[in-house]
């Protein structure tokens, strides 16, 4: 979504280009963007569960971390101990980009060049009393309230998600942030597969997990979607308070 703040007074409507015609209104710059906004708060990774994931653009761009879905031992109902990925340092990577592709090559090019490292976590609930408060200007990350109108059984008809949850969750960022305009680039429905994280090259029913600790995209490609969202008119959105929310 792109957010902009209650300052801005210009007519925001996006340019109709390079809409995704299956889902009407939502522009897709980046196929790895995502942003992840879960139905009623919760958020789980076990066979079966879902959670919503939502693209949107504000003020600040977020490091989202994904956790390894090994849990090593959890100390107490609100606290877990486990481990997360992420890219090792090397210095491969002065002079080549770290890239993968999701499907074979043919020539003898390999199919990444990731070399994944782990490190232990520690991860506290934040429902528990006393927890927070979390700002997204402070933390890089936010907490609201949503209650959807949906259940978790309708949230798989797409026509739910861009009717019902999306607007909503609209309403919800101009209301906790005090922006006057969000724009959702996309979403995607994740439920994790049994065969997950064993690769048995036949494509899942729908999005996994995302199990390496990242950033979905940098200040500059931000700046690049709202070029490509607005024009001429992006100069204008770029020169004040704009957001990049997952």
């Amino acid at each position: 979504m792109v957010t902009v703040g209650e300052s801005e007074t210009f007519d925001l409507e996006p340019l109709a280009t390079g809409k995704n015609t299956s889902q009407p209104d939502l522009i897709a710059p980046n196929p790895f963007l995502q942003v992840q906004t879960n139905p009623r708060a919760t958020t789980s990774t076990a066979p079966g569960r879902m959670t919503t994931t939502t693209t949107t653009m504000t003020t600040t761009t977020n490091k989202t971390l994904a956790t390894s879905p090994a849990i090593v031992e959890q100390d107490d109902d609100s606290t877990i101990n486990s481990t997360m990925w992420y890219l090792e340092h090397l210095p491969l990577y002065e002079t080549e980009k770290p890239y993968t592709m999701r499907y074979k090559s043919e020539d003898d090019i390999p199919q990444t060049n990731f070399k994944k490292v782990q490190h232990p976590m520690k991860a506290r609930s934040m429902r528990e009393p006393g927890a927070g408060p979390f700002h997204l200007d402070e933390c890089g990350f936010h907490t609201m309230e949503l209650r959807s109108r949906l259940t978790s059984d309708e949230f798989w008809d797409n026509d739910n998600v861009q009717g019902v949850y999306i607007p909503e969750v609209k309403e919800v960022l101009k209301r906790d942030l005090g922006v006057k305009y969000v724009h959702v680039l996309d979403y995607a429905l994740r439920k994790r597969d049994q065969a997950f994280l064993l690769s048995t090259w036949e494509e899942y029913e729908y999005d996994q997990p995302t199990a390496l600790a990242h950033i979905d995209f940098t200040i500059k490609e931000g700046e690049r979607i709202v070029r490509a969202l607005f024009g001429d008119r992006a100069d204008e959105v770029l020169k004040g308070r704009w957001q990049a929310i997952k």
